[in-house]
């Protein structure tokens, strides 16, 4: 993302264990980027793939958005965790109506 973007994008922190992720989301077609590379070169086991972008499949719209996420810290679970946890937050900020689902699927609290 540059600085000149004027689309709306909403941002937000992800936590779990010692991971840490920050979340850049805008409305677009489903472009997922974790630390500079694509989602499935960063995480390479299909079940961190799945947590990462189970946020995006509970509400239905992993082709509606596009995301810039970096993250650090712990390892691989943990970090697709703390992502999965980032875009729940950042989809809340968008749009509040939402938080209810992901608390009954225990995303956010």
């Amino acid at each position: 993302m540059s600085s000149g973007d004027t689309t709306t994008c909403f941002y937000a922190t992800g936590r779990r264990k010692k991971a840490a992720a920050r979340v850049f989301l805008r409305p677009g077609d489903g472009v997922f980027t974790v630390n500079k590379k694509p989602l499935e070169k960063y995480f390479l086991r299909p079940r961190s793939q799945m947590v990462a972008k189970q946020s995006l499949k509970i509400i239905d719209c992993e082709e509606k958005y596009d995301l810039y996420v970096t993250v650090s810290g712990g390892g691989e679970s943990g970090q697709a965790e703390a992502v999965r946890h980032g875009i729940a937050r950042a989809l809340v900020n968008e749009a509040p109506d939402i938080k209810s689902i992901f608390r009954r699927a225990r995303l956010i609290t």
